[in-house]
């Protein structure tokens, strides 16, 4: 199909967007979530914790703190956008 270009003034470029599959260890973390409790649903961090040990996506011999920064970097890979963020941190608030 050929466009006839004595319509076209301008030619913009616009931005492209990748779109990339989520890493299992994303949709381990989303299956949690979505067994979470009330309206949001909401699964504290203690037991976010608790079922990625038993997922084995985190080393139950890890110290408290390194735990917490684990389950921040998976929380941190799911979220885009500043809202989306904020619903997370809201969800695994202890």
């Amino acid at each position: 199909m050929d466009v006839e270009p004595k319509n076209v003034t301008a030619i913009e470029e616009i931005p492209v967007y990748s779109i990339n599959k989520p890493k299992p260890e994303s949709i381990a973390v989303l299956k949690i979530l979505e067994r979470g409790e009330g309206k949001p649903k909401m699964v504290k961090k203690g037991r976010l914790i608790q079922e990625l040990e038993e997922a084995g996506l985190i080393d139950k011999n890890s110290s408290v703190g390194a735990k917490h920064s684990k389950v921040k970097g998976l929380l941190n890979s799911i979220s885009t956008a500043g809202s989306v963020r904020k619903r997370f941190s809201e969800v695994v608030k202890s």
